[in-house]
This record gives C-alpha cells, sequence and structure tokens, in this order.
C-alpha cells in the first residue's frame, strides 16, 4: 500500500512527465492539420475530431480519466456550432478552459463565448499567435519523451 504522500509525489511527477493534452475540433482537415501539427511541435498532444457530437462525447470519455487540458474548436463544425457543444459540456460542470477560433467582427460570437467562459481568436490568424494564446492558457511542460525545447 502506498503512502498518501508517495501517491501524491507520484501523481506530481506524472504530470511532469507527460505533454498537456490538447482537444482540437475543427472540421476543415487542412487547417485542422495544420494546428494539429504546430502544437506537436509545442509540445502539445493533440486529439482531433469534426463534429460537435465527437467533441461532447470525447470530453465526456476523457472527464472520467484523464481529461484534457484545453479544448481548441472552431465556431462551425460539421454537424453542429461548437458553442452549442460547449454548453452543453458546461451543464455537466465541466470546466476545462475553451478558445474558439472564429471569423473576425463576430461580436455575437465573442459575447457567446464570454458567457460560457471561453476565449476567441478571430480568424484569420498567424499560427504563432494561435500558439501564443495557448500557451497562456495551457503553458507546454517539458516531458521525458523529448520536448526539444
Amino acid at each position: 500500500m502506498h503512502h498518501p504522500t508517495t501517491h501524491a509525489r507520484l501523481n506530481a511527477l506524472d504530470a511532469e512527465t507527460h505533454p498537456p493534452q490538447i482537444l482540437l475540433a475543427e472540421y476543415d482537415l487542412e487547417l485542422q492539420i495544420l494546428i494539429r501539427d504546430a502544437l506537436s511541435d509545442e509540445g502539445y498532444e493533440v486529439d482531433t475530431v469534426d463534429s460537435g457530437l465527437d467533441l461532447v462525447t470525447r470530453i465526456r470519455d476523457a472527464h472520467s480519466t484523464d481529461g484534457y487540458d484545453l479544448v481548441l474548436s472552431g465556431v462551425r463544425l460539421s454537424d453542429c456550432s461548437g458553442l452549442d457543444a460547449l454548453e452543453l459540456l458546461r451543464e455537466d460542470d465541466w470546466a476545462t478552459p475553451a478558445l474558439f477560433m472564429t471569423a473576425a467582427g463576430s461580436s455575437r460570437t465573442h459575447r457567446e463565448a464570454q458567457r460560457l467562459g471561453a476565449g476567441v481568436i478571430d480568424m484569420p490568424f498567424d499560427l504563432d499567435e494561435l500558439v501564443a494564446r495557448i500557451r497562456e492558457l495551457v503553458p507546454p511542460k517539458r516531458y521525458a519523451r523529448g520536448w526539444r525545447r
């Protein structure tokens, strides 16, 4: 039997040796791949989905295990609004940070995201700008399996 302090140390060590996990929800496959690769290069572990249903299902499944550190989502997904999917998750008391990618100048989207406790980045954006915003929300960690920075 592990002593509680030992268990806490093991959990802390585990957190230090695994990269932050991001769930990327984007229906545009080219954009999805571009963002996934950029974030992976920065030391993040990225899972991808293209629909609101898959987003909600993946979060609910992950919530019972390790969970995600951030959800990055397009507002328009293949089957619904990413904001609608987030609203369902917030009703489940899911509190993980979320960042939405949306067309510039959409004040309604900004207000809705703010109401749900999510951030917004206007498209088009520079990938460096996106990575910087994500670093503010979830700093990349050095992990034992080869993060190069």
